[in-house]
């Protein structure tokens, strides 16, 4: 899943759902930007930055 600036809102919520079914594991984020790379490190998912 890629992230960007405009879309953290609606991301939090997607992560909200991956983690209610479990699945959370399996998700690998690509912060496109410095606001969404804070994002997923505030959700404290895994992300790749490179």
């Amino acid at each position: 899943m890629m992230v960007v600036l405009n879309l953290c809102d609606e991301w939090r919520n997607l992560v909200f759902t991956i983690r209610k079914v479990n699945l959370i594991d399996l998700l690998v984020v690509f912060p496109l930007d410095d606001t969404a790379l804070t994002c997923c490190k505030n959700e404290g998912v895994e992300f790749r930055s490179k």
